[in-house]
């Protein structure tokens, strides 16, 4: 995907005297498949290729993909990651930036050493970490078909939203004292694969937070307000059967999903003692405006275009405030997916109008010069050692995640969260050309994004 801000955004720093990255050494990069690419967009310019056939052309192509080059850490893989991006940024076509941003991601690394293969079987399979079809328990309580008279009205019947919520074995629903804490992913993720080897992993550990996460049908690509139902749903489906508010962590896209379920299903605001967003899109981001310019897209990217309608009514009538305790982490060097991710007009931050507290950590602000404050991006926020550590002290602490609780001397100096591995890293990297799979192979592909709700006019 093209990136026009990575300059714009170093030069930023270095203006208020802060260093971008410790010194990474070249490492070099490759990609194999701008042939096999350069054929099937030939194809689809002529004509010979109609959109169902160029989708699964292209998503072929990028399943098949492997690594030509291994980085042996993290620092490599870095270089590797700003060798590409910055060559995305030169590029003309949009449509092309992604897919050859995902392969050159695959060819270095990105995934393990099997690519997407590592994430198969690819889609919402069941049995499985990505089901979307759980057997869930009816919710003790009356939440359906509204919780509140204030809440907006659901669309789907009750049990569709109930087999996406993914409960893992084990789970005891807060009887352990251990608090749920929802997981919903970023665009063009199912929740297992999005926060197996990150945050999944990491809650599992800890003695005071058990995990549970979303599987929203069609890897929300489709229609953002019927994932902000599904979001809603849940909050309020597991506070009733723990019996006890929940925390809610979420990637990318699942910002507004959280944001647009506060605003316009108010009943959850109670239910839910924090939200950790992690490389956040409260503003949309204009790389998708970039993307659908002169393509049909997937509905949920139209939504998020820094312009769109979806956005501009979120973020209306106080919706760019925090609605619960909010912790807020991004990059603002490499994120290659939601632009701007600057302060002040960082698309990952949001207000605190209503007092109810807000943290917005740019990683490289929090630990200058320092690993964990180098280039990160969109999907390595996930494992960063900043926004991991301020998602544990949200969680231990009422209101937001705050840097002075934080051991900066200890954080600051990796560039793997404790309790990750280097693995770990490479396999939640996979997330971006994952989601390139999922958003060249959903269809219908739209020209204009989805009406807003009536609730919302």
């Amino acid at each position: 995907m093209k990136s026009i801000f990575i300059a714009g955004s170093a030069a930023s720093f270095l203006s208020i005297g802060v260093a971008t990255s410790p010194a990474i050494a070249p490492h070099a990069i490759g990609n194999p498949y701008t042939s096999q690419l350069a054929a099937i967009k030939s194809s689809v310019q002529a004509g010979t290729l109609n959109t169902p056939d160029a989708a699964s052309a292209f998503g072929a192509l990028l399943a098949s993909a492997t690594p030509t080059v291994m980085p042996k850490n993290y620092q490599e893989f870095q270089s590797s990651m700003t060798q590409i991006f910055c060559t995305q940024a030169s590029q003309a076509s949009q449509f092309g930036d992604i897919l050859n941003a995902s392969l050159s991601m695959l060819a270095n690394g990105a995934g393990g050493l099997d690519g997407l293969q590592n994430y198969l079987p690819l889609g919402s399979v069941c049995p499985g970490i990505d089901c979307d079809m759980n057997t869930n328990p009816a919710p003790k309580c009356n939440i359906y078909p509204k919780k509140a008279p204030s809440d907006a009205p659901y669309s789907l019947p009750e049990e569709e939203y109930r087999r996406a919520i993914y409960i893992p074995s084990g789970f005891t629903y807060g009887a352990t004292g251990k608090q749920p804490v929802l997981l919903v992913p970023g665009t063009g993720s199912y929740g297992g694969v999005n926060f197996q080897n990150n945050f999944q992993k990491i809650l599992s550990a800890t003695p005071y937070a058990e995990p549970f996460w979303l599987n929203i049908p069609g890897a929300q690509l489709a229609d953002i307000q019927l994932a902000a139902e599904y979001t809603a749903y849940a909050i309020n489906y597991m506070q009733c059967q723990s019996s006890r508010s929940i925390a809610a962590i979420g990637w990318s896209q699942a910002s507004v999903n959280y944001q647009w379920a506060f605003k316009y299903f108010p009943s959850t605001r109670a239910n839910v003692t924090d939200v950790i967003a992690i490389s956040g899109d409260y503003h949309g981001t204009t790389q998708a405006n970039l993307l659908c310019a002169a393509l049909p897209c997937d509905p949920a990217v139209l939504q998020q275009e820094y312009t769109s309608q979806f956005i501009s009514t979120l973020r209306s009538g106080g919706g760019e405030s925090a609605y619960v305790p909010t912790t807020n982490v991004y990059s603002a060097l490499l994120d290659e997916i939601v632009q701007p991710q600057i302060d002040p007009v960082a698309s990952g931050a949001t207000l605190d109008a209503r007092g109810v507290g807000v943290s917005n950590t740019a990683v490289q602000l929090a630990c200058p010069g320092q690993a964990a404050g180098s280039f990160y991006d969109h999907a390595g926020v996930l494992f960063n050692p900043v926004a991991v550590a301020l998602a544990l002290d949200a969680l231990q602490h009422d209101g937001p995640g705050e840097l002075s609780r934080v051991n900066l001397k200890s954080v600051c100096g990796k560039y793997v969260a404790d309790g990750l591995v280097f693995e770990d890293a490479l396999l939640t990297e996979g997330l971006i050309p994952l989601a390139g799979y999922y958003l060249i192979t959903y269809l219908p592909k739209n020209s204009t994004e989805p009406t807003i709700r009536d609730y919302a006019m």
